[in-house]
């Protein structure tokens, strides 16, 4: 490992070809032999998470980032070869270490669009997708007119003329056995709770007592 001396300042690599499974965790892992690496950035879909194959690693050292382009330059990796170079100070992009450090999190894309299509559709929703879809036939029919063809697109069903649901107003009664009208009491709850208690009689101990009867 290269120690860099008071006056050098940090050095930039451009890391490219890089293959798949060689992610951050490995690729500060195996840099970290060469010197210290102050930022290192994986370049990331920002929608998809996917790697784009292409990193930028700073180091504590320009010597030691200067080694490193030398060495793994061409170097061959998982079957892709490596491309290093070092990037001078001046040309580094402003934004170049934006997300650097942070633990890549994917967004469950499919999960997320599959509630939208589980949620009930607002009427006011459907009334910009009716809108949009009146745009887009009239640009056809427009362009089809330049042709020579005259075809007239059909109506749309509007949202007003779908009747709107009704709200529910129903509500269940928590104890069917007492009347939404009658008062709820205390002595009401303990009576019925004393009904539900109380086992139904069994019609085999009835017949077992008149065989009984008849016995004596």
């Amino acid at each position: 490992m290269a120690t860099p001396t008071i006056s050098d300042p940090p050095g930039t690599v451009y890391i490219g070809r890089i293959p798949h499974g060689f992610y951050e965790h490995q690729m500060r892992e195996y840099f970290s032999q060469f010197g210290t690496i102050n930022r290192l950035r994986l370049s990331r879909n920002r929608r998809t998470g996917a790697s784009k194959h292409y990193a930028f690693i700073e180091f504590e050292s320009a010597e030691v980032a200067d080694i490193v382009a030398r060495a793994m330059d061409k170097y061959l990796l998982f079957g892709h070869i490596l491309q290093v170079r070092v990037i001078p100070q001046d040309q580094l992009h402003p934004d170049i270490w934006k997300g650097a450090g942070r633990r890549f999190k994917k967004i469950p894309w499919t999960k997320l669009q599959g509630k939208r299509l589980r949620d009930p559709q607002t009427r006011e929703l459907w009334r910009r997708r009716i809108t949009r879809e009146e745009e887009r036939r009239k640009a056809k029919a427009d362009k089809l007119k330049d042709l020579g063809y005259e075809f007239e697109m059909p109506d749309l069903k509007q949202v007003s003329d779908v009747p709107a649901p009704e709200p529910t107003t129903e509500k269940t009664l928590a104890i069917d056995s007492i009347s939404a009208t009658e008062p709820i009491t205390v002595a009401a709850l303990l009576e019925d709770k004393q009904q539900d208690s109380v086992p139904p009689k069994s019609k085999v101990t009835s017949k077992k007592r008149k065989a009984k009867a008849k016995a004596i």
